[in-house]
């Protein structure tokens, strides 16, 4: 009553004629407003025009990861066709082996269920409380929000806007922002409405009362008047809140039937009555007695499953479990978890009751959190760090386990995307409780460097390493060494490739002390690296081939402690233009890191993986693999990996031929880093720059190179590819019919490209001036400089390149005069073009 406005949208939103009206409908409310209440009417009118309904809600006890979607794949039985996938998707979210930072792989799997499942009429996916989710069912609302499934379906989400996680609260205001979303934001009814709600037997001035006293919530309003159907009074006795009236009728039922009632809000909604007469300790028979009572009184209500029951609203089941002595509720927790025992529950069920009744030193309760945790590491992150967290609780401070619990509590929260409790959980590790010897000591130090390089504190990560050398006289040469190649590896992300070198060659003095000859491969790789970025690529070629003897021959049992080096390799051997060899070593890499779980690693393969098909001209798996490294990289919360991602997002669609919406990409990502130009990602940087370029606006394109790349010397991109972004300065500048500028920017093209590197970064130069002689109308100058560039892009399968290379001779070919040769050309660039676009 008194929602018609909304009703309307609600109807709107099912009308599925226009395909680009919002899909996703979203319900906001304090505690009472309405929202269930929509929902409902939502639900009976969407299965009037004979659109299916998908329905789950977040509990606010019970933490199952995914619970609101495998309650809603409950409903998936009435639709035959998809049995099967209801019972794929129920063993992917349970899973143990399945690597974290891939979480967004089952997100897909949901997305195109529900795309598989709309029929004719349409689908309905809808999620009641959904601040109560737990984090993976957050995680994949989130995703859902931003990748809406295709077709007629329609995704609604109540929730109270003051409890609901920030991470979704930004997604849903984003989604509304650029018109994805459709918001409901239920107030109060109005005065005349309430009057409509209580009926003629009510008078107006009571109506006046209620209305004031309640402040138009209707929940509180339909508990006065359900407590006046009792024999309550509507005059001078009003109490003050609905919450005292509830509190009243609560008091007012015989105590078994309150016992009844304590034990159903304990389980969480929903309850069954074989649980609930374990919780209660009384008869069964005497537990259906008290139900068939409290149903009279509209209290609990049954389901459509046997024997299933449910509070009327939760705010009824916060109110009973509220109420309830804090020794009976502790003891009716561990009766719980004794009843889920006898049942066969896994431990993730039992978890939320035994860690509301587990007493410090309690060896049992610790066990279990212990596996619960274990359980979830793969598929709910952020609830197995908690579990951990809470295993803690009841350890003894000085017990020897704790060390260990708080790594996993730090890796939990590290994958879980939440950075800054990972680092800080390590900080505390390190600060108090390793002393220099201890074995994980090491490790830990490691972990909580690798934080401070996701978080982009590159300076403070080599802080943390270097502290450690100099304070711990107990380092063997192998955890020298493993520090070491931290330090150079936190140089390489922040820009600084000389001091890189220098400590990569500390790092490989220490391995090569220890005689791990894996260690020192993996070395070898990072110095490859090191010395590509600062230009020197006949060490460069020294150093891969080096690592490569070791790797290529090594078992992967060997390998699993060392698996960035396939990273480093590949990562060198893209920018040495060896994309085939690049790409064999990175999917080695990424097969052990899904086998071992290493989370951050994936990330880094996948977007390294992304380039490579980028160069070679693979658009579709360019943008397959850069997506699949963003949603990791979204899930994990690391900032760096997203732009770079995001960067061969944006390179997709420019070659594509889609510039406005490469820029707004790029534009999207630069303003989500916030901070000073010179530390974004320079990836992206340069394809920002490339992007103002092509929509029109050469002097951006200048300024944003020189700002974000390290000034006229370009120094934050690796010495390979300065070329390329100087011939995009000339042609910046040629744009603006600046000559001479343009002139200045190709001459510091071919210095950049020093001995030993590929015929291929050369190239790039000679696309400058094949460009820049053209303007100067010395076509056969033009015509020598774009073969040349053509043929060395050519052997190094760069076929977008190649073909930019030969559109240029065209061009030099047709100004000379020689148009049969211009029209071959263009065919050949026609060619490539429809080979790979």
């Amino acid at each position: 009553m008194g929602r018609d406005e909304e009703l309307s949208v609600l109807r709107t939103v099912l009308d599925h004629r226009d395909p680009r009206a919002p899909r996703v409908l979203e319900v906001v409310g304090e505690p009472g407003i309405g929202k269930t209440g929509l929902l409902t009417e939502f639900r009976a009118l969407a299965e009037a025009g004979g659109v299916p309904v998908l329905a789950g809600r977040g509990a606010e006890i019970r933490e199952i990861p995914y619970g609101p979607f495998l309650d809603a794949l409950d409903d998936i039985d009435a639709l035959d066709a998809l049995r099967d996938t209801r019972k794929a998707l129920s063993a992917m979210m349970a899973a143990r082996d399945a690597l974290p930072a891939e979480r967004f792989r089952l997100h897909k799997a949901v997305r195109a269920m529900l795309e598989d499942a709309h029929t004719g009429s349409g689908l309905a996916l809808v999620l009641d409380d959904v601040h109560w989710a737990d984090e993976s069912s957050v995680e994949l609302i989130e995703y859902l929000v931003r990748h809406p499934p295709r077709g007629a379906v329609t995704l609604v989400l109540a929730h109270r806007p003051r409890q609901t996680p920030p991470k979704l609260a930004s997604a849903l205001a984003k989604a509304a922002a650029e018109g994805r979303l459709t918001r409901l934001a239920l107030g109060p009814l109005s005065l005349s409405a309430v009057a409509e709600l209580c009926g003629p037997q009510v008078s107006r001035m009571m109506c006046r009362r209620l209305f004031d006293t309640t402040a138009g919530n209707p929940f509180y309003v339909r508990t006065l008047l359900h407590r006046a159907g009792d024999g309550g009074l509507l005059d001078d006795r009003l109490p003050l809140t609905a919450r005292a009236t509830l509190l009243d009728e609560l008091a007012d039922l015989p105590q078994e039937t309150l016992l009844v009632a304590h034990a159903a809000a304990v389980l969480d909604d929903p309850f069954d009555t074989e649980m609930t007469t374990v919780v209660a300790q009384v008869a069964h028979a005497d537990v259906l007695a008290a139900l068939d009572e409290l149903t009279r009184r509209d209290l609990v209500r049954p389901l459509g499953a046997a024997r299933q029951f449910e509070f009327r609203h939760p705010l009824v089941r916060s109110a009973v479990y509220d109420g309830m002595g804090a020794g009976w509720r502790l003891a009716a927790h561990a009766r719980a978890a004794d009843g889920l025992v006898r049942r066969g529950a896994p431990p993730v069920v039992r978890a939320p009751h035994v860690v509301r009744s587990a007493h410090a030193g309690d060896e049992q309760a610790i066990a279990l959190l212990v596996q619960a945790a274990d359980d979830l590491r793969a598929s709910s992150p952020a609830t197995s760090a908690h579990w951990t967290h809470e295993t803690l609780r009841l350890l003894p401070a000085d017990d020897p386990r704790r060390p260990l619990l708080q790594m996993k509590e730090a890796a939990a929260l590290g994958t879980a995307g939440r950075l800054r409790q990972s680092r800080d959980v390590l900080r505390e590790l390190t600060e108090s409780a390793l002393v220099p010897r201890h074995p994980q000591r090491t490790q830990a130090v490691v972990s909580l460097a690798v934080m401070e390089r996701l978080l982009g504190r590159f300076d403070a990560a080599i802080d943390v390493l270097r502290r450690e050398l100099d304070r711990n006289t107990a380092l063997t040469p192998a955890q020298t060494a493993a520090l070491d190649i931290q330090i150079a590896a936190a140089e390489l992300r922040g820009g600084h490739f000389a001091a890189a070198v220098t400590s990569g060659r500390g790092a490989l003095h220490s391995a090569l002390s220890a005689g791990d000859a894996v260690q020192v491969a993996g070395v070898q790789a990072l110095l490859a690296l090191a010395h590509t970025c600062t230009g020197e690529a006949i060490e460069a070629a020294g150093c891969l081939d080096a690592a490569l003897r070791v790797l290529d021959d090594c078992e992967d049992r060997h390998l699993l402690t060392h698996l960035d080096a396939f990273m480093l390799v590949g990562w060198t051997e893209i920018l040495q233009r060896r994309y085939r060899p690049a790409l064999r070593h990175l999917d080695r890499g990424l097969v052990l890191a899904r086998r071992t779980g290493q989370n951050y690693l994936l990330t880094e393969l996948l977007i390294a993986t992304a380039f490579a098909h980028l160069w070679l001209g693979d658009l579709d798996e360019a943008a397959s693999h850069a997506d699949d490294a963003l949603e990791a990289a979204l899930l994990l919360g690391t900032g760096e990996p997203r732009a770079m991602a995001t960067a061969v997002e944006a390179a997709v669609s420019l070659w594509r031929g889609r510039f406005p919406e490469a820029l707004k990409i790029c534009e999207e990502a630069a303003a989500a880093h916030l901070g000073d130009p010179s530390t974004q990602a320079v990836a992206l940087v340069g394809l920002l720059a490339q992007a103002r370029l092509l929509c029109g606006d050469p002097a951006g394109c200048v300024h944003t190179l020189l700002d974000g790349g390290g000034g006229p010397e370009l120094s934050r991109f690796e010495a390979s590819e300065r070329p390329l972004w100087f011939r995009t300065l000339a042609q910046a500048e040629l744009a603006r019919g600046d000559i001479d500028a343009a002139k200045a920017w190709v001459e510091r093209a071919h210095c950049a490209v020093t001995p030993g590197m590929p015929e291929a970064v050369s190239a790039f130069a000679l696309l400058g001036q094949a460009e820049l002689t053209l303007a100067q109308r010395d076509a056969g100058a033009a015509r020598a400089a774009a073969d040349a560039a053509a043929v060395a892009f050519g052997e190094a399968e760069m076929p977008l390149y190649e073909a930019s290379a030969r559109a240029l001779a065209a061009s030099a070919l047709a100004a000379l005069g020689d148009h049969a040769a211009g029209l071959e050309e263009e065919a050949r660039v026609q060619a490539l073009f429809e080979r790979v676009l």
